[in-house]
């Protein structure tokens, strides 16, 4: 792989070439590629300023995968944290066009186009719109892999893409819920024939019923990931309901993500209904089901019995993430002791993420032998559960997950002043402290 010379040092994943071997070549007319055998590249925006000459260098006719980069370090961001439209609408996509389709590399296959997300929020993705870039990701008929999750397409591109006959994975953005539709059906039509992986911004995760029900689309699809925007209400139960009766989906779907944006550490407005034991009844009936992840502006309301039984209802579950990182006015009706009978429906589980309550007396139970362990869970996000000691849970969650090797929890503000205006965070923040202790005495390595 060749990467960016003027790249920020965190993106650059190989050596880059030396400016003066640049400007050495460059010097040359025409300018023709110089390393013609290259497949992978990864560049940073800023090398397609000033003409593009390095990009024009290096990008070939045989060129198969280009990795493009935006950071927050770029000189014309400066300190900002947020990275807004009108920023990115400044980088020079023109050029960006330009250079790739003048060098019409042919079997280009990957396009890989990273931009920083705001730290405002959590699961918000900052998306924008450019004409060149929407007209460049339609260049390419054998493009398998895109990613422009920051890319604001509309519905022709969103029909263009639909067709391309080998595309398997996708990340885009669509905020006006207008361009999502496909065109009238025409017969043995089959829309996103090849796609396997899609990941969609849309704005409202809920918009995303009426593309399922077209016929003849997503019919090889096995993992969708959704993410909704900031301060968009959201009922996802008949998106579940959509897919339960897509007969494809419920044969292949293996991994279903469903995120909104939610401002961290302001009180819940709850614009998404509880996520309860019917909201997920429709996922029982998918097959191949593993992974499932929620991650929505709402409450889990589930206790230990309906936990359970969700267990038996996705028996195959490898990956379980219920709920997000904020406080919660109510103590979780889900208990350390009550994830057992969960856990022993699902014997593949290595990742769950779920707040719990921690406060009950487990005093006796660590090391009596009681209970079963869970070797093949690996990871056990706790948000910032209730709890009562530290030392008991470590104890605890040691002989029930004899291989955990991560611990997770929310972050939480360790200021005065802060939690003197948000007294939420002050019960959160001690919460937090407490889980820490419990990393420590696990000897698990810090977040």
């Amino acid at each position: 792989m060749i990467s960016s010379p003027s790249a920020p040092a965190s993106i650059v994943r190989h050596n880059p070439l030396p400016p003066t071997i640049v400007r050495l070549f460059g010097n040359r007319q025409p300018i023709n590629p110089f390393l013609p055998l290259v497949r992978d590249i990864s560049l940073h925006v800023n090398d397609f300023r000033d003409g593009a000459l390095y990009p024009s260098l290096i990008i070939n006719p045989y060129l198969q995968r280009i990795h493009i980069s935006l950071a927050k370090t770029c000189s014309y961001i400066g300190s900002k944290t947020d990275i807004d439209s009108t920023l990115l609408s400044g980088c020079p996509w023109e050029d960006v066009e330009r250079v790739l389709t003048s060098t019409k590399p042919r079997y280009l296959r990957e396009i890989f186009m990273d931009v920083c997300l705001s730290l405002a929020t959590r699961n918000e993705v900052v998306a924008f719109e450019s004409v060149h870039l929407s007209r460049l990701i339609t260049t390419f008929h054998h493009i398998q892999k895109l990613n422009a999750l920051s890319l604001q397409i509309d519905r022709v591109i969103f029909v263009s893409l639909s067709m391309l006959p080998e595309l398997d994975y996708l990340a885009i953005s669509i905020l006006d819920e207008k361009h999502l539709h496909f065109p009238e059906l025409v017969e043995d039509l089959a829309f996103f024939p090849q796609l396997k992986d899609l990941d969609l911004h849309i704005g409202n995760v809920g918009t995303f019923v009426q593309v399922l029900c077209t016929e003849g689309a997503f019919q090889r699809l096995s993992s969708l990931k959704l993410r909704g925007s900031v301060e968009a209400t959201t009922d996802i139960f008949p998106l579940f309901c959509a897919i339960q009766k897509h007969a494809a989906l419920s044969q292949n779907l293996e991994s279903l993500t469903v995120l909104t944006a939610y401002q961290t550490y302001e009180p819940s407005q709850c614009l998404v209904p509880p996520i309860n034991y019917s909201m997920l009844e429709p996922l029982f009936s998918l097959r191949r089901f593993r992974v499932l992840i929620i991650e929505v502006d709402g409450i889990v309301d589930l206790d230990n019995a309906t936990l359970a039984r969700i267990g038996v209802g996705l028996p195959h579950l490898e990956v379980l993430a219920l709920g997000v990182e904020r406080p919660q006015p109510t103590k979780p009706r889900i208990t350390l002791t009550g994830l057992i009978p969960f856990l022993s429906s699902c014997p593949c589980l290595r990742s769950l993420s779920l707040r719990v309550d921690a406060t009950e007396n487990i005093s006796e139970l660590s090391g009596s032998g009681s209970f079963p362990s869970f070797p093949n869970l690996v990871e056990f996000g706790c948000s910032a559960s209730p709890i009562r000691s530290s030392q008991e849970v470590a104890n605890f969650l040691r002989s029930l997950f004899p291989a955990v090797t991560r611990l997770s929890y929310c972050r939480a503000y360790d200021d005065e002043a802060w939690t003197r205006d948000h007294p939420a965070e002050t019960v959160q923040l001690e919460e937090v402290r407490k889980w820490k202790v419990v990393q420590r005495l696990m000897n698990i390595m810090p977040n």
